[in-house]
């Protein structure tokens, strides 16, 4: 159906899904305190090759994201993929609950519901991201898109964004 242009979509668990790499969750959940405490821990399990869908390569996505305070784990999946994939730059979706970002085959995407959406990226490779100590990572750039919001995934940048960079020292 992806490969006819046919529209899919989901929330929670099939939102996961439709990166190209995955949150595994092969041993429940976790929160972003335990992930920034420990990147390799067993719970932090990604998986890829699940889906190809246009537009969402080297990508993972994240849902009930301010609700649940996701962005540490978000930065830690970044990370991992970071090390352990071919890819030179590792991107995230976090999208909070009651709020859907509806793409386009172009790769234009529109935030819409009651939340917002952050549009992650991770350019360098991390430099200290191991089992023990605690997670650091370079700068990564966040695009809080909005409500009604818009967002070009392949050009990696959207209208009325509100941009800022976030950086992970020992952990925090």
């Amino acid at each position: 159906l992806i490969d006819r242009g046919v529209p899919i979509g989901g929330t929670s668990a099939g939102l996961a899904v439709l990166g190209e790499h995955i949150f595994g969750a092969e041993y429940d959940t976790v929160q972003s305190k335990a992930a920034l405490a420990d990147p390799f821990d067993a719970k932090v399990s990604i998986v890829n090759g699940f889906l190809k869908v246009p537009n969402l390569g080297c990508l993972i996505t994240d849902s009930h994201f301010r609700q649940r305070d996701r962005m540490g784990r978000l930065l830690v999946f970044l990370g991992r993929m970071r090390l352990e994939s071919g890819c030179k730059q590792t991107r995230g979706i976090g999208i909070d609950e009651r709020t859907a970002v509806l793409l386009e085959r172009d790769g234009k995407a529109t935030v819409v519901g009651e939340g917002s959406a952050r549009f992650v990226e991770l350019k360098q490779k991390p430099t200290a991201l191991a089992a023990k100590p605690t997670a650091s990572l370079p700068p990564v750039t966040v695009h809080r898109v909005d409500r009604n919001g818009q967002f070009d995934l392949k050009r990696w940048r959207g209208n009325n964004a509100h941009r800022y960079q976030l950086r992970v020292n020992s952990g925090e």
